[in-house]
């Protein structure tokens, strides 16, 4: 694949969703480097456009620059914030719920509970030990088959 067709490729994706680095790894065959290099092209293309291309740990996604973000933060809720985003990453890398009390404390709890709520994920008790499984809300958010 051509890297005019890979940049044009990661565009479109982010246009759609956000995805996980990993994803756009594989999706594209590149490494995170190269990857990082077509967002700056990207970026420096959209520079008199009102969004670009943000990178936030293992996460690209399209959002509005800095400077719009005040005249559409209400607009702006994510569906999930950053504390629930890290539980669920710790989920699928298999940590266990004693882990992520640890971490987290009583919050992490309470999250847990609200992430079972929304119906992102399950917990099951099994003998003294709680299992995660994700649902298929969780599934189709972050694109995993």
């Amino acid at each position: 694949m051509k890297k005019v067709n890979k940049k044009s490729l990661l565009e479109i994706y982010l246009f759609i969703r956000p995805f996980k680095l990993s994803e756009l790894k594989n999706l594209l065959n590149m490494n995170e480097k190269e990857i990082n290099n077509l967002v700056k092209e990207i970026n420096e293309e959209l520079k008199e456009r009102p969004y670009k291309i943000y990178i936030e740990e293992d996460f690209l996604y399209f959002g509005p620059k800095e400077e719009y973000q005040e005249f559409v933060k209400d607009f702006l809720k994510p569906l999930l914030d950053e504390k629930e985003i890290k539980i669920l990453s710790m989920i699928v890398n298999n940590f266990s719920y004693s882990d992520i009390i640890k971490k987290f404390g009583k919050k992490g709890k309470e999250i847990l509970e609200k992430l079972e709520k929304e119906g992102w994920i399950r917990i099951k008790k099994e003998n003294k030990k709680y299992k995660f499984s994700l649902t298929s809300k969780f599934k189709k958010y972050f694109a995993i088959k």
